[in-house]
């Protein structure tokens, strides 16, 4: 569980470092704890694989949102 957390903090700063903001590690931090309450009663393991995929998912989501952003932030030339 040690390790988990610690691997979960290095993720989660991973993202306050990429997007600038606390909120994506405090929405992955809630995801991971939704997801934990609601499957670990039914099985840990299915509870560690659907937790990863939720964490893979948002940091999808971070990098895509990053992406637009900077586009966004980006001035266009016009020729």
């Amino acid at each position: 569980m040690v390790a988990f957390a610690f691997l979960f903090g290095i993720v989660a700063a991973l993202f306050i470092d990429t997007t600038g903001s606390i909120w994506p590690a405090i929405i992955l931090h809630a995801g991971f704890d939704t997801v934990w309450f609601i499957l670990t009663p039914r099985s840990p393991v299915l509870t560690d694989l659907v937790s990863i995929a939720v964490c893979a998912a948002l940091a999808v989501l971070l990098e895509n949102l990053r992406r637009l952003a900077s586009a966004a932030a980006t001035p266009t030339r016009n020729r």
